[in-house]
């Protein structure tokens, strides 16, 4: 998809946060078609993995889907392999700290960031 002049030349028109999106986008889908491939599965194997219609994969992986982390952790989890990262996944050792803000709610912080209070 990143190949793809269309995609580039829609880039240019667009806000810098959009960009971004459609460009994170971009690397999702791209990272599902790869692993599809890599593991040597279709989009009804996918489907059936993470209990849904080969349609929603098909629109997952075609144009520009709003995921939800849910879905992204499914997907993931199906593929046998992480489609995004957060700051701390490349470093598994930080050290990270737990506040209690309701009983069912939970702040995660890195003891690092420089954001905490």
């Amino acid at each position: 998809m990143i190949k793809n002049k269309q995609f580039h030349a829609q880039l240019t028109k667009v806000s810098p946060s959009v960009k971004i999106e459609m460009e994170w986008s971009a690397d999702i889908v791209d990272k599902i078609d790869f692993l599809l491939k890599k593991k040597g599965m279709t989009h009804r194997d996918l489907a059936k993995a993470i209990g849904c219609n080969e349609t929603q994969i098909i629109r997952w992986t075609k144009g520009f889907p709003n995921y939800t982390l849910s879905s992204l952790a499914k997907i993931s989890n199906a593929l046998g392999e992480p489609l995004i990262f957060t700051s701390l996944s490349n470093n598994q050792n930080a050290p990270v700290h737990y506040y209690n803000m309701e009983p069912e709610r939970t702040l995660m912080v890195c003891e690092n960031d420089e954001n905490q209070k």
